[in-house]
């Protein structure tokens, strides 16, 4: 529907999702393990892996995803996306 201009835009929502599916990947296990008999080693393992995955998140996002040209074409896309589906729907 969006045809090529999106397709950088994609690859960084992709990114962003694994990042952040990671991180949560973290959290849930964290969760699961924390009774006593887990042991503190995997939780700290846990801790460190998904402390890791935060700061990468965070990398990737003011390295590709916090400027104002980005910003300024999510915006173009969505707004044009909008009309189509206004003149279309």
């Amino acid at each position: 529907m969006y045809g090529a201009s999106t397709n950088d835009l994609t690859q960084q929502l992709k990114a962003i999702q694994t990042l952040l599916g990671d991180i949560n990947d973290c959290a849930t296990v964290q969760r699961m393990v924390s009774h006593p008999k887990a042991g503190r080693q995997i939780l700290a393992a846990l801790e460190k892996r998904q402390g890791k995955k935060a700061q990468q998140f965070r990398n990737y996002w003011a390295g590709n995803l916090s400027g104002a040209a980005v910003i300024r074409q999510w915006t173009d896309i969505l707004r044009h996306a909008l009309a189509l589906r206004t003149t279309v729907g």
